[in-house]
């Protein structure tokens, strides 16, 4: 404000200076000559001052109409920007409003999930977690079990595989169970060798019961030897949780890719970063675990994606759940099955702690392991 104001005062002292020399210059130029020059002969009055004083008219004409036209410019693009912000304003407004509506949905959604008669909501999802590792720790023995007995190509196979891969293997294999039940499959041609490792992983399961509580409830309390118990689970295993849990992971991976593509121009990356906590902040630490293993599964590689990527933005340039920590608040004081998510995250750990920030808030707890080499200690 100070600063048109001082330009406008520039430009008044200019147009009364110009005035005034064009007042003064009849007089100046007709009068007692002050040098050698005089023009007091050039004839009538009249003619002197037109002949000499048009052409500083001339120039004062110019430099006022530039002057309306530069003016003129600059009111336009006041307007024009004026409707730009307005625009943006509006594109935020839509924007907002999209986003709290989704936000609503995902709550709704968390709510509806439901274990058997007798829990629901964001409880449902501790019981889930706990499902799911109770479907690794059989498909582990399952595993464990056909090994030896499997055929002379596939034992010099799985000699080649560290136990990483094994680990990430048996992780996709009890996902794919827990999430599909007993309808779980993978393409035979794409991954031949997983493909008969799971089906000859699902006659051992089928042998032993298929699944149900009673089968392995001596085996839980006692082999287990953490605090979950069968009797947290309300159904046999392997039934599938598909028609509850698609949905809800299919609407909260829309949500963040709404969130990724947004416009930079109105949402800046931080912004993005403020609206992903919204969403964090809506999950439970088992939801986060949950999604950490719906990410590492078949289904869910468009977490580990990159979306909305930007030359200029090196956040972009990570996957969505590395890019918004959607699972910063995972909980770190259960024993993962597979592989953990400090070690499948270790890369983003780094990453994230050079740039000033957490990617996981708690540290992970390890206490134990059993004798089929699996992590042992607190469970839930």
């Amino acid at each position: 404000m100070e600063e048109s104001e001082k330009k406008l005062r520039k430009k008044k002292i200019v147009l009364i200076s110009m005035t005034m020399a064009i007042l003064f210059l009849p007089w100046l130029l007709t009068c007692e000559p002050i040098s050698i020059l005089s023009f007091r002969d050039t004839g009538p009055i009249g003619d002197t001052i037109g002949g000499i004083i048009s052409p500083f008219i001339a120039i004062l004409v110019g430099y006022l109409t530039f002057e309306a036209f530069r003016m003129q410019y600059e009111a336009n693009e006041l307007h024009r920007k004026d409707k730009e912000n307005d625009k943006l304003i509006e594109i935020r407004e839509r924007f907002d409003n999209r986003f709290y509506t989704m936000l609503e949905t995902l709550r709704t959604n968390s709510l509806g999930v439901k274990c058997g008669n007798n829990v629901s909501g964001k409880d449902a999802f501790k019981t889930l977690v706990a499902e799911l590792f109770v479907t690794y720790y059989v498909v582990k023995g399952a595993y464990l079990k056909y090994k030896p007995t499997a055929s002379e190509e596939m034992r010099a196979y799985l000699t080649t595989l560290d136990d990483e891969v094994v680990e990430m293997m048996l992780t996709r294999m009890a996902y794919g169970l827990f999430f599909y039940g007993g309808l779980y499959y993978v393409d035979k041609e794409a991954e031949p060798q997983f493909f008969e490792i799971l089906a000859n992983v699902k006659k051992g399961l089928k042998r032993n019961g298929n699944g149900t509580r009673h089968e392995y409830e001596y085996s839980l309390n006692h082999e287990l030897k953490g605090g979950l118990q069968a009797s947290y689970l309300p159904w046999d295993l392997f039934q599938g949780h598909n028609d509850q849990l698609g949905h809800y992971f299919r609407h909260l991976y829309q949500m963040v890719k709404f969130l990724a593509l947004a416009d930079s121009k109105v949402i800046s990356e931080q912004d993005k970063n403020e609206y992903a906590c919204i969403i964090r902040a809506e999950l439970s630490d088992f939801e986060q675990a949950l999604l950490y293993y719906n990410a590492v599964s078949d289904r869910g590689v468009s977490w580990l994606s990159t979306i909305g990527e930007e030359d200029n933005n090196e956040y972009s340039k990570r996957g969505l759940l590395s890019r918004f920590r959607l699972i910063k608040n995972i909980p770190g004081n259960i024993l993962y099955r597979g592989i953990d998510p400090w070690t499948h995250f270790n890369d983003e750990i780094h990453w994230w702690k050079e740039h000033g920030k957490n990617f996981f808030e708690q540290s992970y707890i390890i206490t134990a392991e059993d004798e089929y080499g699996m992590n042992q200690g607190t469970l839930i």
